[in-house]
C-alpha cells in the first residue's frame, strides 16, 4: 500500500509541474515560430518583383499588375478606408505630389468599391493621373505580403523591383527618398 501511495503522491506532486513544463515548452515554441517568421525572408524579398493582382475600379474595369507604366517607380499602398493612419497617408500624398519624384501610385483595399470611391473623393486620389485605386478582389496583396498593419506601402523602382517596403505607413520625405533609391 505505501507504494500504491508513493505513486500517487508522485502523480499528485508531477501532474501541476508537467502542465507547468508543457506550458512553458508551449510559449517557448511559439516564441521560436514568431522570431523565425519575422528574420525569415518574406515572400516579397524572396521575389522582389510586383505580384500579380487584380484590381476592380469604381467603374467596374481592372486594373492588373501587367497595365503599370513600366519605366516609373511604382508605390503600392495597401489600405483601409476606415483607418486614421491610412486617410492621413493618403493626403499627406496627395498634399505633396509636386515633392514626390514622378512614380506611379497604386492604393489597393479589401472593402467595397463605395468605401474606396469615398476615400479616392475625399483624399483627391482621382485628381492625380498617375494614382490607380480599387478593390484587391483576390485578397493578392495582403498575402503576398503579409500585410500585418496599416497603411502598408511597398515601392519597386522604375524596373519594377522592391527597394523599400513601410509596413506602418511612412512621412512623404521618406517615400520620396525610396523612390529616388
Amino acid at each position: 500500500m505505501p507504494h500504491y501511495f508513493g505513486a500517487f503522491l508522485i502523480y499528485q506532486i508531477s501532474l501541476p509541474m508537467v502542465k507547468q513544463i508543457f506550458l512553458v515548452a508551449t510559449l517557448l515554441f511559439s516564441l521560436q515560430s514568431f522570431s523565425q517568421e519575422a528574420t525569415e525572408d518574406a515572400p516579397y524579398w524572396r521575389t522582389p518583383i510586383i505580384p500579380p493582382f487584380t484590381l476592380l475600379k469604381v467603374d467596374s474595369t481592372s486594373f492588373t499588375n501587367r497595365k503599370i507604366l513600366r519605366g516609373l517607380p511604382t508605390v503600392i499602398v495597401y489600405f483601409s478606408p476606415e483607418c486614421s493612419h491610412c486617410q492621413q497617408e493618403a493626403k499627406s500624398i496627395t498634399d505633396s505630389m509636386a515633392l514626390i519624384p514622378k512614380a506611379q501610385f497604386i492604393f489597393a483595399s479589401y472593402h467595397e468599391l463605395d468605401a474606396i470611391k469615398e476615400f479616392a473623393d475625399k483624399y483627391g486620389l482621382n485628381n492625380h493621373s498617375n494614382i490607380v485605386y480599387g478593390r484587391d478582389i483576390t485578397y493578392a496583396i495582403p498575402s503576398f505580403f503579409k500585410v500585418k498593419m496599416l497603411p502598408f506601402i511597398a515601392v519597386y523602382n522604375s524596373y519594377g523591383k522592391l527597394t523599400t517596403v513601410f509596413e506602418t505607413g511612412a512621412h512623404i520625405t521618406d517615400i520620396a527618398a525610396a523612390i529616388l533609391k
